[in-house]
């Protein structure tokens, strides 16, 4: 046997019928052939579901932000706390699953999202309040 590389660069053994040239009258051979890397059977999935309740966090926080401007934040408060107080138990629930749960960066950018929102609603809802109580102050002189 003759070693020889592959089109890959790798040098294999080359049985000594491949590596002589061919037959007058007959095709060249074919590449050699190499089985495919093994996979799971159909319908087996080796990934770890996600915990719902850190997808639940995430869409809730991104509620919040849709609807900070046009609820003048008090929605956004709501949302944003619900976001915090979903995302942090999912993280400790994903933590104690020892890689049975998937979803712990869902759940702390829910955590993350939901603390901001709260903030920026809390700001905005300040902001229309104090606004309200100038247009109200000013309307009585």
């Amino acid at each position: 046997m003759g070693w020889k590389p592959d089109p890959e660069g790798r040098h294999r053994p080359v049985p000594p019928a491949l590596s002589e040239a061919p037959a007058p009258g007959s095709s060249p051979p074919g590449p050699a052939w190499y089985p495919p890397p093994a996979q799971p059977p159909p319908g087996f999935s080796t990934r770890s579901p996600t915990d719902r309740e850190a997808l639940t966090a995430l869409l809730v926080a991104v509620g919040g932000i849709l609807l900070l401007f046009p609820t003048f934040g008090v929605l956004a408060l709501v949302m944003g706390a619900v976001a915090y107080f979903l995302g942090r138990p999912a993280i400790r629930r994903i933590d104690a699953s020892q890689g049975r749960l998937a979803g712990r960066g869902v759940a702390q950018a829910a955590t993350v999202l939901g603390v901001a929102i709260f903030a920026l609603g809390s700001a905005w809802l300040l902001f229309w309040l104090v606004l309200l109580f100038i247009a109200i102050g000013s309307q009585s002189r």
